[in-house]
């Protein structure tokens, strides 16, 4: 499980506009050997962070794209 909280502020203010969490789960069965299965951790881990990083990029190009045509 990766769970990321993205808080968003205004700019030298505390005020917080936006909050929002992003979690990605995955399980996956058992491999082999130790390596197999520290190198498919490793590979699925990067998946889910590259997941959740797409995830953010779209999140944040929403809210800025609903907050220009305001």
């Amino acid at each position: 499980i990766i769970t990321i909280d993205l808080t968003i502020k205004e700019n030298k203010v505390v005020k917080i506009i936006e909050t929002k969490k992003f979690v990605e789960t995955f399980s996956y069965n058992n491999k082999d050997t130790k390596l197999e299965l520290d190198n498919y951790q490793k590979e699925i881990k990067q998946i889910l962070v590259n997941k959740i990083s797409e995830d953010i990029v779209l999140f944040l190009n929403l809210k800025w794209l609903s907050n220009t045509l305001i």
